[in-house]
């Protein structure tokens, strides 16, 4: 499953279980790169965030995995968000400053965080 088929599993099921399905895809996939390759499509399925999100996620696995490049996609300012984003849309101040402390540098240059148990799965 290529990442830009999250969006069609998502209006099926909800964005989280979609991103579940695609990196179980992923891990078992011998050519992982060409699963991030191509962009996902504009939708209204998708919010802003879950867009930015998914830049993140190919960013990250093509880091962790040590794949050849990262593709130039996720680097569009389409995918990096202008107000910061706290994990369950927090506004407790002391675990946002947790959370910025604490940041996944791919997903915190795109205003998003969220601490390393949220996403262990990626």
């Amino acid at each position: 499953m290529e990442i830009n088929k999250i969006i069609s599993l998502t209006k099926k099921t909800d964005f989280l279980f979609a991103v579940d399905t695609f990196l179980d895809e992923f891990r078992r996939s011998e050519d992982k790169l060409s699963l991030l390759i191509d962009e996902p499509l504009e939708s209204q399925i998708l919010t802003q965030n879950e867009y930015s999100i998914l830049a993140s996620i190919v960013e990250k696995l093509v880091h962790d995995f040590q794949l050849v490049k990262v593709p130039k996609w996720v680097f569009k300012e389409k995918y990096f968000l202008k107000a910061p984003f706290f994990q369950f849309d927090t506004k407790n101040k002391e675990y946002q400053d947790f959370l910025i402390k604490n940041a996944i540098p791919e997903f915190s240059k795109r205003n998003l965080y969220f601490d390393e148990n949220s996403i262990k799965r990626i």
